[in-house]
């Protein structure tokens, strides 16, 4: 085996070429973000829809709240995220709404 060939089989192979070192491993779990509720255009958009054609919208609505807000909770988010992401809901949602009520 010439030298040059016993040089390239004895390099690492995470640091043998243009990487650098091992990447670390992280030491805890995951962050978890939710994707933006606000960013739901399809949902939002039939949300409001739905409430509009109701005679009380704010029932309707506020289901639609605790369900969501549920979810988010089972599904481990922090409490700061959950009331940011209930919030920015509630004010998309309402904005859409204020669409069809000035048809």
């Amino acid at each position: 085996m010439s030298s040059a060939a016993l040089a390239y089989a004895d390099a690492h192979p995470a640091t043998g070429g243009g990487g650098g070192g091992i990447p670390k491993r992280p030491s805890g779990p995951a962050d978890v973000i939710p994707f933006p509720m606000a960013h739901r255009v399809a949902f939002l958009d039939r949300t409001a829809e739905l409430a509009a054609s109701y005679r009380d919208p704010e029932r309707y609505l506020a289901s639609v709240y605790r369900q969501q807000e549920q979810s988010l909770r089972r599904r481990g988010f922090a409490e700061d995220i959950v009331r940011s992401e209930m919030t920015a809901l509630e004010r998309e949602i309402e904005a859409r709404l204020a669409e069809y009520e000035a048809m």
